[in-house]
């Protein structure tokens, strides 16, 4: 994954730190996707939230090592995870 926004559509995302658009990759067929926004998270807690209107648990929160600014959140879908 070179380059988080390009990689994939962009999405209504909303957690408890950041309402706003993300960029999502996502594996076909997978459980799991990164989201990556342009906004300061500092404190963030990982946590329930929506992705394109489906329920997620961000399950990490981090600077991207890649592109000065922006900040990965690791997030699981619920509903396929059987959650």
């Amino acid at each position: 994954m070179t380059n988080v926004i390009n990689n994939g559509a962009r999405v209504p995302v909303v957690f408890d730190f950041y309402s706003g658009i993300g960029g999502v990759s996502r594996r076909e067929g997978a459980s799991d996707a990164t989201i990556a926004i342009r906004e300061n998270v500092r404190g963030a807690e990982p946590g329930l939230g929506t992705v394109n209107g489906q329920p997620v648990r961000a399950v990490k929160i981090g600077k991207s090592p890649t592109v000065p600014g922006m900040v990965l959140i690791e997030v699981v879908f619920l509903e396929e995870a059987g959650a």
